[in-house]
């Protein structure tokens, strides 16, 4: 291969390469226009309110334009302040047709203006001032629906605490109305057993011949309970003295034995005065630790 060939091969080379590099390039910037050789690009405008990375072809058509009356009325202002913004070149973008002036939408935010604002409250500031008044006395109601609140709170608890001490107090008052009922069943069935066990009342007994004989005589034992002891009383100077004077009759047997006798006496007669007074089906009282010996029963006659 001859060395034209190759200078041309490598040209051709060259310029696909240029190609490939310049087409990339274009694709990253994501545009598709090519400039007439001779126009520069425009830079972009870093004024506040416009939007950069974009050309003045692209622009056209893609941004409202409107007319001066639509600007004033889309901004909020008269016709007036519009027109000194053109007059006094604000708005260079603004085009003057036949139809009248044609202002994008970029040179009005340039210029300071803000189309389509949000419109303004309904209230009036009047309503905002009331407002803000009524809100201490509404802080004021809340904090009394609070404390109102908080006490119904309190009784609550309070009622909780006295209907627990009410139930408890009812539970031991059945409590021990049972236990009286059943100390009062025990009695009961004691009662009947003492009742069985008492004697048959005296009745008249007849003879063979058909008299009526002298009625049986019944008596009920009690025994008592051990009674305490009490303790010996300490005798006195007097009493010693007494019995120290007291003749001794040791020595005179005959008047120990008269002595004896009168005290045996008086014990028996004492004895027969209680049993005349206890009388028929009188109560016999015994003492714990006293030993009785039962007399034996008479024999009936037959």
């Amino acid at each position: 291969m001859s060395a034209k060939c190759r200078c041309e091969r490598n040209a051709v080379v060259a310029k696909v390469t240029i190609l490939i590099i310049a087409a990339r390039y274009q694709f990253r910037r994501k545009t598709t226009i090519l400039l007439p050789l001779g126009v520069s690009e425009r830079r972009p405008d870093t004024r506040p309110g416009t939007i950069t990375g974009m050309t003045e072809n692209s622009t056209v058509g893609t941004r409202p334009r409107w007319s001066a009356s639509e600007a004033a009325r889309r901004c909020g202002v008269g016709r007036a302040t519009i027109q000194r913004a053109l007059d006094g070149g604000k708005l260079p973008g603004a085009v003057k047709t036949e139809d009248g002036w044609q202002i994008p939408l970029e040179d009005l935010l340039a210029a300071g203006f803000k189309p389509d604002r949000p419109s303004p409250p309904d209230e009036p500031a009047k309503d905002e001032t009331t407002d803000k008044n009524e809100t201490p006395a509404d802080a004021s109601h809340l904090g009394k629906l609070t404390a109102r609140v908080s006490e119904l709170e309190t009784e609550l608890v309070v009622a909780k605490t006295r209907a627990e001490s009410e139930a408890a107090r009812r539970a031991a008052a059945e409590q021990l109305a049972q236990e009286r009922l059943e100390r009062v069943s025990d009695l009961r069935t004691a009662l009947r057993m003492l009742e069985a066990a008492k004697p048959a009342t005296t009745q008249p007994t007849t003879n063979g011949n058909g008299n009526t004989g002298a009625p049986t005589q019944t008596s009920t034992v009690v025994i008592a309970a051990p009674r305490h002891r009490r303790r010996e009383r300490r005798r006195t100077f007097r009493e010693w003295w007494a019995d120290r004077k007291m003749p001794d009759n040791s020595s005179n047997p005959e008047v120990a034995t008269t002595e004896d006798a009168s005290r045996n006496a008086g014990t028996a007669s004492n004895n027969a005065a209680q049993h005349q007074e206890t009388g028929r089906g009188a109560t016999t009282v015994i003492e714990a630790d006293e030993i009785i010996e039962a007399p034996a029963a008479p024999k009936k006659s037959q």
